[in-house]
């Protein structure tokens, strides 16, 4: 998973700096700016089955312990322990004063055949995982997450319908968001 998301990463911060993709890494400024975007990335695991704890080791490292949450329902305990690790760890980075938000929340899961445990439909008002992890946390836009937070979901396995199906629902629920 972690190349996807670097990949994703260096292309947005391409667009970010209006710059061609093959010179960002050359750029020490916008090196330096896709460093903190990695470090105010938050890892949300989305069941048991997104085995997050082994993405966390794996990625011993890159992600620290405190960009990692295994399960999407975050007490507001764990939400201040991760704003004050973040706002410790950009303390550390240098002088520069950055907001400890979370530009960017990746939501992680093992599988889905169909789409619709991810996100549906249903009886007037939208369902599934995406849904309930954006009204319990629409509330800290500004605060522990940045107004323009990226929704990135991934999937370990998906079937080409679940993808359109996620896709679709994506687009008509209105977030900015990256599906691989």
């Amino acid at each position: 998973m972690m190349p996807i998301v670097e990949r994703h990463a260096r292309s947005r911060m391409a667009h970010l700096l209006n710059m061609p993709l093959y010179l960002m890494l050359q750029d020490g400024a916008a090196c330096s700016r896709l460093d903190l975007m990695r470090r105010r990335t938050l890892y949300v695991g989305l069941s048991d089955g997104a085995r997050i704890d082994v993405f966390r080791r794996y990625n011993e490292g890159q992600v620290s312990n405190e960009q990692v949450v295994a399960f999407s329902e975050i007490s507001e305990d764990k939400w201040e322990d991760l704003q004050s690790e973040l706002r410790k760890n950009l303390m550390e980075v240098g002088p520069r004063r950055e907001t400890a938000q979370f530009e960017v929340v990746c939501l992680v899961d093992d599988f889905t055949g169909s789409g619709s445990s991810l996100i549906r439909w249903e009886k007037g008002q939208w369902k599934g995982k995406i849904a309930k992890f954006y009204k319990a946390n629409k509330h800290r836009l500004g605060a522990e997450l940045a107004t323009d937070c990226l929704l990135h979901i991934h999937h370990y396995l998906a079937s080409q319908q679940a993808k359109s199906q996620i896709e679709r629902d994506l687009q008509a629920f209105g977030l900015s968001w990256i599906y691989v």
